[in-house]
């Protein structure tokens, strides 16, 4: 071996050498990040485990709690907090009993995973101490490790119920041991508990001294929405035949298109079926016949669905317009266009709108909104147009005109028809009052337009002259004033 070989080999040993004292050194480094990446993970771990619970902890608290600010009564309180202590627990077993006067009574509420048998109720029965008429300060805890064959422990508390009676809880709960932890948050359930139990006790003669007068305050609202809904079944029912006719008019030239184009239908697959054979023979002439008579046939046939596109339109306006009508609602918190709610209307309105009367229209496009309700101001609106059409008598003129003065928005419906004299005008607004024929009108539609106008701090006023028309003026603060 030369003296370059020998050169060269001792270059290539002390380069393997380097080499493995780093890859030793990478090891070491890599052995000592790992260990480190380990010992963070297992940290975060814990650290994520310590979170989820104390987020079940919030959790619990936070519905235990909203139940208990929830009006409930008793029974009800106790079942859902007591469901939800027991899933917080994971207990086998969650019951509330009852002693009265010193003595267990038969009833109990359970929630739980297991159900509760007889035997399971005589052993659970056993951790009440009946004859303790006191309030506990605290949880008793009790091992039942042996009668239960695994880890087990029974925990108990009471609360006052009524006056002559206690309610009992007692929990089951599978553990090695009871946590102080999830004791501080059974005492918080327990606060929470009979603090909603006191507070529905004091309140239960209120409740009761309330509730004969609130029975009045409904059969009183129930009347008076009786009375709303028949004045708004009895404006339908004066508008009734215009609807049936603009319903039954497209209604009739889509069935006529309809039975059109099935009667199209046989020419049509012949023709396709004509111009396929032609196609495929090359014959010229009857392609271009057959092409021609297609095209003719498409346009007759787009064209009836065009007018069945135009008729059923018209139809979903009305029946929107008229579902919109009978929808009842009584907030008055959302914000109304009232030039919608009157063209709404005049869709109903027109349907029975002899040809003869001429409405004519003046919306203001500036107006602003106004707080309300807007199917009951729909209710006043449509009101005011059937006694307008009802009062020109088949020839005249309605007109109905928007405006808006400062921060009031302005509604004048007014009519060419007999007018109104001083008598007339003073009992307007009274219930039942009413000058058209027997069956023709409730006397309620004024009465109730003014309630309602009333309840939207609105004001409505009438200028009537006998043989010359009437107008009636509506004023309502926007929205914010």
């Amino acid at each position: 071996m030369g003296q370059q070989d020998k050169t060269r080999i001792e270059q290539l040993e002390r380069r393997l050498s380097r080499e493995k004292a780093a890859r030793l050194a990478s090891e070491k480094l890599l052995d000592e990040y790992s260990a480190k990446f380990f010992s963070a993970n297992e940290k975060l771990k814990q650290s994520l485990l310590i979170a989820q619970r104390k987020q079940e902890e919030i959790e619990y608290l936070a519905r235990t709690g909203f139940s208990i600010s929830d009006k409930q009564d008793p029974d009800t309180l106790i079942t859902s907090t007591l469901g939800l202590t027991a899933d917080f627990c994971k207990a086998d077993m969650a019951v509330c009993f009852f002693t009265k006067n010193g003595q267990l009574t038969d009833r109990c509420i359970s929630s739980a995973s297991l159900p509760l048998n007889a035997e399971h109720k005589d052993m659970l029965q056993h951790f009440v101490p009946e004859d303790c008429a006191d309030i506990l300060d605290c949880w008793l805890i009790e091992n039942i490790s042996a009668q239960m064959g695994r880890s087990c422990w029974a925990v108990c508390a009471n609360f006052t119920y009524s006056e002559d009676a206690l309610g009992w809880l007692v929990l089951i709960i599978p553990a090695n041991y009871i946590d102080e932890g999830l004791l501080y948050l059974l005492d918080a359930y327990l606060k929470y508990l009979r603090t909603g139990l006191a507070k529905s006790l004091s309140t239960q003669a209120v409740d009761r001294t309330a509730s004969s007068m609130q029975k009045v305050q409904t059969e009183l609202s129930a009347t008076k929405q009786q009375l709303v809904v028949a004045d708004r079944m009895a404006a339908l029912g004066f508008l009734a035949s215009g609807v049936a006719h603009e319903i039954n008019n497209p209604a009739a030239f889509i069935i006529a298109n309809n039975n059109s184009m099935k009667n199209m239908m046989p020419p049509l697959f012949e023709l396709a079926n004509n111009y396929a054979i032609a196609c495929r023979n090359g014959d010229q002439e009857n392609i271009v016949h057959c092409e021609n008579e297609l095209n003719a046939m498409n346009e007759e046939i787009l064209l009836m669905l065009e007018d069945n596109e135009y008729g059923l339109n018209r139809i979903v306006a009305i029946s929107e317009s008229l579902r919109t009508y009978s929808h009842f609602g009584e907030q008055l918190t959302d914000t109304v266009d009232l030039n919608e709610c009157i063209s709404k209307m005049l869709k109903v309105a027109k349907t029975s709108l002899p040809d003869t009367v001429s409405m004519n229209f003046d919306m203001a496009k500036d107006l602003q909104v106004i707080a309300g309700n807007a199917s009951q101001l729909e209710q006043v609106i449509l009101n005011l147009l059937v006694n307008a059409i009802d009062a020109v008598n088949e020839h005249g003129n309605v007109d109905i005109c928007t405006r808006q003065v400062e921060n009031e928005v302005v509604l004048t419906i007014k009519d060419s028809g007999q007018g109104m004299d001083d008598v007339v005008k003073a009992k307007l607004f009274s219930p039942f009052f009413t000058t058209k024929d027997v069956g023709k009108g409730t006397g309620l539609g004024l009465s109730i337009s003014q309630n309602i106008i009333d309840a939207h701090h609105g004001q409505i006023s009438v200028e009537s002259e006998v043989g010359v028309g009437t107008c009636f003026t509506i004023t309502f603060p926007c929205s914010g004033n």
